[in-house]
């Protein structure tokens, strides 16, 4: 029998009596406590739990390195019934190894899922969350996040946020759903973007190159995000989204493809931004306070957009192919292009620090 706690009435009858037949009258062993109000379950790490063969269907206990309960269904059989889950949380923690970890959490991804929150089905006001514990996850495969609003996001998070705090590694993460968050995740197997899902939020993740949509479109919003070269509809993809303090290797954002949504307080390098480093993009969108590399923000191509105090380095803004955009106060490493169509350029500083007023 479980472990439980004794309350002083309880203890101070049994001093009284005879303590040995008390016990034994209600199935109490020599050293079983009990608690006035209830029991409390037996505890042990995850490797007591699993090495548990006689438990009865029913029984509860304690995990106290994941910090959640289980209940078994089988001598030796378990389920996770949680810590903090509800009908609409499933929580998820990290325990003796990545890889126990990485199949605990697509798991739970799956009962999280299958959640009918206050009693109704999922809907964008009905939500269910994957709640994912600080530690490293090693994935057993690919893990797709393919239902609508369920979102998954990190429990708790550094101040500081270059640090990881839930890392995914092993396989990649792929979100083909379309009204989901996910939040505070570092997805070292890659995170892709499946189809153009202008509903997806993305918030304070980390990934890798060809990330958040590369090669195809990055259409929702995406706050606080870094990713790698290539990221964010880069790589000949579209950027149509909204993007803010998000910052990404070489051609990003719309790279050799289309840079149409609306970028603040973005940094990429080479290329980013609808520019060049092979095949020519195009910059249409409203660019504020961002800042590229060497052809960036439509160089060799089109820079059609709004861009405001934004810093591109070499033959950046439509260098070598049209400048037809709105410039205010931005800078390039060289010279800018000449204005066509309705451009103009105001309070700009070229290389030389020359102001260059168009149009």
């Amino acid at each position: 029998m479980a472990n439980l706690t004794v309350s002083s009435s309880i203890d101070s009858m049994m001093q009284a009596s005879d303590a040995s037949g008390i016990r034994t009258s209600i199935g109490l062993g020599a050293t079983d406590t009990v608690e006035f109000g209830g029991f409390v379950p037996q505890s042990g790490t995850t490797a007591e739990i699993d090495a548990v063969t006689t438990a009865e269907v029913g029984q509860v206990m304690v995990d106290t390195e994941r910090k959640y309960q289980v209940r078994f269904t089988g001598a030796s059989a378990y389920e996770n019934i949680g810590g903090l889950n509800s009908s609409a949380v499933v929580q998820v923690n990290a325990g003796a190894s990545a890889a126990e970890n990485g199949a605990a959490l697509v798991a739970a991804y799956t009962k999280a899922k299958a959640l009918t929150p206050n009693g109704l089905a999922l809907s964008s006001t009905n939500r269910s969350t994957l709640l994912v514990g600080a530690g490293s996850y090693t994935l057993p495969a690919q893990l797709n996040i393919d239902t609508e609003f369920v979102d998954i996001q990190a429990s708790n998070f550094a101040s500081d946020l270059t640090k990881r705090i839930v890392s995914v590694d092993g396989f990649a993460i792929s979100v083909s759903a379309n009204d989901v968050l996910v939040y505070g995740l570092v997805a070292l197997g890659g995170l892709n973007i499946v189809g153009d899902k202008p509903l997806q939020v993305f918030r304070s993740c980390n990934s890798t190159s060809n990330s958040f949509g590369g090669g195809g479109t990055a259409s929702g919003t995406f706050i606080d995000c870094t990713g790698g070269s290539n990221a964010f509809g880069g790589n000949g993809g579209t950027a149509s989204g909204t993007f803010l303090k998000c910052t990404a290797g070489a051609n990003s954002f719309g790279g050799d493809g289309v840079a149409s949504g609306t970028f603040t307080s973005c940094v990429g390098s080479g290329g980013a931004f609808g520019g060049f480093t092979s095949s020519g993009g195009t910059a249409t969108g409203t660019f504020i306070d961002c800042e590229g590399g060497a052809y960036s923000f439509g160089s060799y191509s089109t820079a059609s957009g709004d861009f405001t105090r934004c810093l591109g380095g070499d033959d950046a803004f439509g260098k070598g192919g049209t400048l037809t955009g709105t410039l205010i106060s931005c800078r390039t490493s060289t010279t800018f292009q000449t204005v066509s169509g309705g451009g103009k350029t105001r309070l700009c500083l070229d290389g030389t620090l020359t102001e260059n007023n168009q149009g």
